[in-house]
């Protein structure tokens, strides 16, 4: 439960309501990016098409070369554009894989980390309405394509999104974004209320998120330590991606603004624990 609150919200949340969005974004897309992965290991026989297996590897190498690249920008910029063409072929020619939906992913990722938001928004649109029969993945593409509509100031649009039903282990993420989304609107109050009802959620699982208290306290609120419980299900360390786990070290999944979230192969309902910021 959320503990006692101040009178006088903390000036700092000023300047979280003005560059706040854009942060949350960057953190969202970076972390989340352990998070699908981990997803995605354990749903890789969704969609199982040997192609669209192939097509992956070369955009998934042609994305490590970029994440690593130290060449001049315009060498960079040919890269992303050839990355961007086998993206969109792959989606066009296997869009319901998850083969297509991590590519998605990696291309919002990249985008993100160019500055590119408007690419990086069309990937995760694009991910979210892909018909994987997993409300897990659907999910996950939506939290982060809210989190960029959020740092793109289309905070009408980010909460069309956010706000859809989402599945129960999903929505402390979700209560957690509506409160910044809110805070963008100057409904503080709301705002409020969002946060708490995050924090509740995530006491009942034993799941505290740093960021989260710091936005609560900046509000006037001393929410109640959580006790930590250990996480549902470990995954190997080996299972990892290492091109994504130095992202999310010590968060876990889409990041203090989405639910750090180990899951069962339950795709229906899968259970979150604490990246992403997985987008």
């Amino acid at each position: 439960m959320v503990g006692s609150s101040n009178a006088t919200p903390d000036p700092s949340m000023d300047k979280l309501k003005q560059s706040g969005g854009y942060i949350v974004a960057v953190i969202a897309l970076a972390l989340a990016g352990y998070f699908g992965w981990e997803y995605y290991q354990s749903h890789r026989t969704l969609g199982v098409d040997e192609e669209a297996s192939e097509k992956f590897a070369n955009i998934e190498t042609l994305s490590q070369r970029l994440q690593e690249s130290q060449d001049s920008d315009a060498n960079n910029t040919q890269q992303m554009d050839e990355l961007n063409q086998q993206v969109e072929a792959l989606v066009s020619e296997h869009g319901d894989t998850i083969y297509a939906w991590q590519a998605l992913m990696q291309q919002a990722r990249l985008a993100t980390d160019s500055d590119d938001l408007e690419t990086a928004s069309l990937a995760l649109k694009t991910a979210s309405e892909m018909n994987l029969e997993d409300a897990g993945l659907n999910t996950i593409a939506r939290l982060r394509y809210a989190t960029v509509l959020l740092a793109r100031e289309q905070t009408d649009e980010a909460y069309s999104v956010a706000s859809a039903e989402m599945p129960a282990s999903f929505e402390g993420s979700q209560q957690e974004l509506l409160g910044d989304i809110y805070m963008a609107q100057s409904k503080t109050d709301e705002a409020i209320r969002s946060y708490e009802n995050a924090w509740n959620l995530l006491s009942e699982r034993g799941e505290e998120r740093g960021i989260l208290k710091l936005k609560l306290e900046g509000l006037g609120i001393n929410p109640e330590p959580i006790k930590a419980d250990d996480p549902v299900v470990s995954m190997p360390e080996a299972q990892v991606n290492p091109s994504l786990d130095d992202d999310a070290e010590n968060d876990g999944i889409i990041n203090d603004n989405t639910d750090t979230e180990t899951t069962e192969t339950n795709s229906a309902d899968p259970v979150e624990t604490d990246p992403v910021d997985a987008e």
